[in-house]
């Protein structure tokens, strides 16, 4: 009877961890319980740049901000970097647009030799605990978030972008157009 009783314990207590595990894991391909979807409000960014500027998303509304998560030793945002800095350079002069790039798991001297190399103007922010990766629900290198006028996420993309892509500038010159977004 005893022997019976533990069997059933046991047998309940496997049940309710394996439940628990089967419908709290996350989604094929996230990393996380949260993930930043579209259309919804983007996470205050507060971080400083490689030039010891603070950096407050909260102050950029008003603005289109493209968010780049990226790290030097990650080929593909390498590949990424010199269209992200043409893009830049087409709408830098605007006071309705920036780009916040975000080192991920990097060294800060790193990302500043790379820069310099390459001639990349945008900012480079620092997230040395990763907590704004985490609060964008990161799942990996490169991810670009667009974030429109009013703070709210009109576009993800997870992987490398072409940021020279004709359809991409047209989203961005609607976007950049609207006083809604």
């Amino acid at each position: 009877m005893k022997k019976l009783k533990l069997i059933i314990l046991y047998s309940t207590i496997i049940g309710v961890v394996g439940f628990l595990m089967f419908s709290l894991s996350p989604e094929p391909g996230d990393k996380g319980p949260f993930v930043l979807r579209e259309g919804t409000p983007a996470p205050n960014v507060k971080l400083t740049d490689l030039k010891g500027k603070n950096w407050d998303l909260s102050n950029l509304r008003g603005s289109v901000v493209i968010v780049n998560f990226w790290a030097t030793w990650c080929p593909p945002c390498k590949e990424e970097m010199p269209s992200l800095n043409r893009l830049y350079n087409r709408y830098k002069n605007r006071d309705d647009f920036e780009v916040l790039a975000i080192l991920y798991q990097d060294q800060p001297e790193s990302a500043r030799d790379y820069a310099m190399a390459g001639g990349f103007d945008f900012p480079i922010l620092l997230d040395p605990s990763s907590l704004t990766a985490g609060a964008y629900g990161l799942t990996g290198v490169p991810e670009t978030y667009i974030i429109g006028k009013n703070g709210v996420l009109v576009k993800k993309f997870i992987g490398p972008v072409n940021f020279d892509d004709q359809n991409l500038i047209a989203f961005m010159d609607q976007l950049l157009a609207s006083s809604v977004q």
